[in-house]
């Protein structure tokens, strides 16, 4: 019975891995989004900044201040926003550490460590594509809560520059090893496990 429950749970992780590469991808890119949005405001509160400099008229001086404490105003909704999205990541990150320490742990069972998911994926199969992606994911993780954690302070185009292109670039996870093994992952499970193809994303290089 406990070997039965641990093949079920394996399929299920198996299942939810995709679902969890597809959530990734969709906060990944929803918080591009926002950071272009972001951006955008932030550099025409520095023009603005900028431009007070020159203004010796006390009313123009005035209305350029209450401008620019409404654009700040209207800063709270994407920082909010990436807060949202960056704790997203993180629950995923968490969920993967959980399947990766579950699957360790069915390894400890002979049977089940030689039991085949699907006809082409094992449960090391499973464990490898675990510990991949708990690497690349904690490393991804870090620069995003680099990035969230910057936003107040950016005071220049350069800093908002170098935080839009750190968010969207996603060097950990993404590329050609990343594609290709989350891909393969994917196909071994479409193989035994899912009726017909699951609608997630999987990371392209196009893509993201």
């Amino acid at each position: 019975m406990q070997v039965e429950s641990s093949k079920l749970e394996l399929r299920q992780i198996c299942v939810e891995i995709c679902a969890m590469a597809g959530t990734w991808y969709h906060y990944i890119k929803i918080g591009r989004e926002t950071m272009s949005h972001f951006s955008g405001v932030r550099l025409h509160i520095l023009d603005l900044e900028n431009r007070l400099t020159n203004i010796s008229n006390e009313r123009l001086l005035r209305a350029a201040d209450r401008e620019i404490r409404t654009k700040y105003d209207r800063l709270s909704y994407p920082i909010a926003a990436m807060k949202t999205y960056l704790e997203q990541l993180r629950k995923v990150r968490d969920r993967i550490c959980t399947f990766l320490s579950r699957t360790r742990m069915f390894m400890d069972d002979e049977i089940v460590e030689k039991y085949d998911i699907t006809p082409i994926l094992s449960t090391p199969q499973v464990l490898e594509i675990l510990e991949f992606l708990r690497s690349r994911y904690d490393a991804e993780w870090e620069v995003k809560e680099m990035v969230v954690m910057s936003l107040e302070d950016v005071n220049s185009a350069y800093e908002i520059e170098v935080l839009v292109k750190a968010w969207g670039d996603c060097r950990h996870a993404n590329g050609e090893e990343f594609v290709q093994k989350l891909s393969a992952f994917w196909i071994a499970v479409l193989d035994g496990i899912l009726p017909e193809p699951n609608p997630i994303h999987i990371l392209t290089q196009e893509s993201i």
